[in-house]
């Protein structure tokens, strides 16, 4: 999905749906926004502002109209997490607001701030849109105090690639050292309906494979600890006629041809076209 079509759709819900609830994603431009407007167009009664990076913006939006709600990334706001709360409690008393957490401390200084609800990055989509769902009572009726700040504990973290969906859903593997990256990949697929698991390079993603059967590997070409390429190499033989999706931001891996090693390959250029990908699953996957 391009940015452009997002920026459009936000404004055109700014326009049309003024009466409804309000929302501000105050987050870094990256990936993980990109992940989060995914996942706040699922809820289109909501009027989804234009995201902010920094904390003058947030404050200038906020003096303007409070928002019903704010989601808040706390490793990459400009200001002090306090400082961030106390205004918000001052400008805007009513808001609700949600905090992507970089790391535990961070999670547990949030939870101090007063924050309605706290996720550590890596948390499952499902957790966020169960989240803005109870704390923007989209459920009609809904009766009792939701406390989403309790779902972590000391004794329990969260699984990024964990998905109780159904086992019938198509298996996807996602293999790339960037983490963040991955993960937001992961968190987009799940929202299209498929059950995906996180690699952090060649050999895990091998560990993977021969543990648990998969409709498709997603992998980047350029990692260590085996690269792309070499890990098509050892699907060929461990796996043989398992699709696999390579990707690149390098235009020179574009050019290479590796049909010969496995028909099943194909190329896909980063930043990627998620409708290209999503056509590509839809064909490995049909079986």
């Amino acid at each position: 999905m391009e940015n452009k079509d997002m920026e459009t759709q936000m404004k055109e819900n700014a326009a049309n749906i003024t009466e409804s609830p309000r929302m501000i994603i105050a987050a870094p431009p990256s990936y993980m926004r990109n992940c989060l407007v995914v996942v706040l167009k699922t809820f289109p009664d909501v009027c989804l502002e234009s995201p902010v990076d920094d904390e003058q913006a947030l404050l200038t939006k906020i003096s303007h109209n409070s928002p019903a709600l704010i989601l808040i990334d706390a490793e990459d706001i400009g200001a002090e997490t306090e400082s961030l709360f106390n205004i918000i409690k001052t400008e805007a008393p009513a808001t609700k607001t949600i905090v992507i957490a970089k790391d535990r401390d961070a999670y547990k200084r949030a939870q101090s701030l007063g924050a309605d609800c706290v996720l550590l990055k890596g948390y499952p989509t499902e957790d966020l849109s169960t989240a803005i769902r109870e704390l923007m009572q989209f459920n009609a009726g809904a009766s009792g105090t939701v406390s989403p700040t309790d779902k972590y504990t000391e004794e329990s973290d969260p699984q990024p690639h964990q998905n109780h969906r159904e086992v019938s859903e198509p298996h996807i593997l996602v293999v790339d050292d960037d983490q963040n990256f991955a993960k937001t990949l992961a968190n987009i697929l799940r929202l299209k309906g498929y059950d995906t698991l996180v690699a952090s390079s060649g050999r895990d993603a091998l560990r993977h494979t021969a543990s648990k059967p998969f409709d498709c590997v997603l992998s980047d070409i350029r990692m260590d600890n085996m690269n792309g390429i070499e890990l098509c190499r050892e699907l060929s033989t461990q796996n043989p006629g398992l699709p696999v999706v390579l990707m690149t931001a390098y235009a020179d891996d574009l050019l290479q041809d590796f049909d010969a090693e496995n028909a099943a390959i194909t190329i896909l250029p980063k930043p990627l076209h998620f409708d290209a990908l999503f056509e590509l699953l839809q064909m490995y996957c049909k079986g």
